[in-house]
């Protein structure tokens, strides 16, 4: 979802993560442009470990053990 879309009371991760961002100062917000240039020259992606840690946080592994998960859990919503 991007903010062009939002509707419904819906927020997209874009206006989400703007809104977030506009609080960061400025040394912040070049020091994470440091560590996401960084990631990438090393491949690896800043959103892929945003998302891992926040499922971390969850108690799960990984973001595969999350997945194995949640799709365990919809095979046993869709079978009642």
């Amino acid at each position: 979802l991007y903010a062009k879309d939002e509707a419904n009371g819906d927020t997209s991760v874009e206006t989400y993560q703007k809104g977030e961002l506009l609080t960061y100062s400025a040394e912040t917000l070049k020091l994470l442009l440091k560590e996401i240039q960084e990631m990438e020259t090393r491949g690896e992606s800043f959103a892929f470990a945003v998302q891992e840690n926040s499922v971390k946080n969850l108690g799960y592994a990984s973001m595969d053990d999350a997945e194995k998960s949640m799709r365990e859990i919809l095979l046993r919503r869709m079978q009642k």
